[in-house]
């Protein structure tokens, strides 16, 4: 589904800044940092015996920063739910449903609106053949999340027709939270604000008249996104909205939704994934498609990938930094992955912890098991989950192995006096430097030139960013076995027939790799993008990988 227009104006690319931290009288250097200069590394993975050589363990490492620890340091962020990283407590966060009727609406009595009210319920913690929103992050955090949904009573909004832009369903949402009822009684938006910052945690709006897909009307904002309204003042006293989703009740009756008992929690888990700040892994414009569909913020099915688990601190990862053999049973049973740092990286030591930092906002390659048996990966692929097109098509039928190309640096911004300067961030050290914040410009959407809102103390700008060099990054790219020595490192999943209409290969276990393959980056260059591209413009990134992966 996609992220509405104000959505990527102001969510998909977000600011952090950051404040300068004190170091006393002395400025006493807190970290080490180990710079790599190597070639030709060997990586084994095997099923017996020892982890060891230069890799860096799960125990060994803590993150510099995730979705929500980059955006709680901004001073008036709250774009993300609050979330732990793996050796936190786990959290409970209060989720507020407002389910909203419209004058113009299908369901025309009570009775009809609680039959739809029972089904959004069992959507978000109920019985249905592909796990709930609640089951879904429950396992996908490691026990980490736990949802209380709440529900309030069908607020009456009047005609769907008002909702023309994003800004005036926010104005709905925003009514329901300050008039609407829970079981009769006004909403408390305190319970709803877990770390007390004066925005509620997360909102998630269900309407009941029809998707402008299903109604053919030219309504899009009757679709299914994720909005954040960066122009609200937080309320600490009453908390207020800022961050919500929104989406039709159609949407229950997608592939496994049979319009009667069964629901589909798809377009609902995709959305509230948005919530945590994960952006869209398709192409918006339909030249490429670099994960290949199968994930559940490309189109909707199966699982969240590593990366996604890695940015939002679900998951720690093995790091490898040179030669090293690692037992893939430990690997699984730690629920971990593996990330393989390029030759030309840096590793960073805190010297208080002796804890190796890694930011996973960085380019790395990024192996990890794809679990066939293990719902919910398998039922979309078995059953075919129609609304993503894979309703009798051929793609994974077993468990193995899968390898990414992540490279998603956030671009520094520096300010002194009247001037910004912009870099690349592939550090590990947390910034620590008054005036400096992160603009987030990478995203695996081609030719995706758009206003980012550039934002520091005092003021906010807007700056159009139209160079070549971003479209030449994608955020997180599948590296398909049979797509070694391939040409184009964007279309290496797509071609257009006779109609010039846009075609996705077919997922299949030729993208996997198993006990006896070989994975040699340097047959895969095409991944990896470096000196000029295409139309001569030079990049910054000269960072290489010559690992090759032995899958004993």
């Amino acid at each position: 589904m996609k992220i509405s227009k104000l959505h990527l104006n102001r969510i998909l690319i977000f600011t952090t800044m950051f404040a300068m931290t004190s170091c006393g009288l002395f400025n006493v250097k807190k970290y080490e940092t180990i710079k790599l200069n190597r070639a030709n590394s060997t990586l084994n993975l095997v099923e017996t015996g020892s982890t060891t050589g230069e890799v860096i363990t799960p125990d060994e490492m803590k993150f510099t920063y995730t979705n929500y620890l980059l955006n709680k340091t901004f001073m008036n962020a709250h774009a993300y739910i609050p979330s732990p990283v793996v050796g936190e407590a786990a959290m409970t966060i209060k989720v507020l449903v407002p389910l909203i009727h419209f004058s113009d609406s299908y369901l025309i009595t009570a009775v009809q609106r609680g039959i739809i009210e029972d089904k959004i319920r069992a959507a978000f913690e109920g019985n249905t053949q592909f796990l709930n929103v609640k089951d879904f992050y429950k396992k996908a955090s490691n026990n980490l999340i736990n949802f209380e949904f709440v529900y309030t009573d069908w607020y009456s909004a009047g005609s769907s027709s008002q909702c023309t832009n994003e800004q005036k369903t926010y104005s709905i949402v925003d009514n329901v939270v300050k008039n609407g009822t829970i079981n009769g009684n006004p909403i408390d938006s305190k319970e709803f604000d877990s770390n007390k910052d004066g925005f509620i945690d997360a909102i998630y709006a269900v309407y009941d008249v029809h998707n402008y897909v299903e109604s053919h009307d030219n309504n899009d904002n009757l679709w299914a996104y994720t909005l954040d309204n960066s122009n609200v003042v937080r309320n600490k006293e009453n908390p207020v909205a800022r961050n919500f989703s929104w989406a039709s009740c159609d949407f229950l009756d997608k592939g496994y939704g049979d319009g009667d008992t069964m629901v589909d929690p798809h377009t609902f888990i995709h959305e509230t994934g948005h919530l945590f700040g994960l952006f869209d892994y398709y192409d918006y414009n339909k030249n490429s498609s670099p994960i290949c569909a199968l994930d559940m913020m490309d189109l909707n099915t199966c699982d969240l990938n590593a990366y996604s688990r890695l940015i939002l601190g679900w998951m720690k990862p093995y790091i490898v930094y040179g030669n090293a053999t690692i037992n893939l049973n430990e690997v699984k049973n730690k629920k971990s992955c593996i990330v393989i740092v390029s030759d030309k990286s840096t590793l960073t030591k805190e010297k208080s912890t002796g804890k190796y930092l890694f930011n996973p906002f960085n380019e790395y390659m990024l192996v990890e098991y794809f679990d066939f048996d293990s719902l919910p990966n398998n039922i979309d692929l078995v059953s075919g989950y129609s609304p993503a097109k894979l309703d009798g098509l051929t793609s994974y039928t077993t468990s193995g192995y899968k390898i990414y190309h992540v490279n998603s640096p956030q671009l520094l911004a520096s300010k002194q006096e009247n001037t910004t300067n912009y870099e690349f961030y592939y550090s590990h050290e947390p910034v620590e430097k008054k005036n400096t914040y992160f603009l987030n410009i990478i995203s695996n959407t081609t030719k995706g030139s758009t206003k980012r809102a550039e934002t520091d103390l005092f003021n906010v700008l807007e700056i159009t960013y139209d160079d070549p060099e971003f479209d030449y990054f994608n955020e997180i790219a599948l590296i398909a076995k049979q797509t070694v020595n391939e040409n184009s490192y964007r279309s290496l999943y797509v071609h257009k027939n006779e109609g010039d209409e846009l075609k996705i290969e077919k997922p299949s276990n030729n993208f996997l790799y198993f006990k006896g393959d070989t994975f040699d980056s340097k047959n895969y260059s095409n991944y990896f993008i470096h000196g000029k591209n295409d139309n001569g413009v030079i990049l910054d990134n000269n960072d290489t990988f010559s690992t090759v992966i032995n899958f004993n």
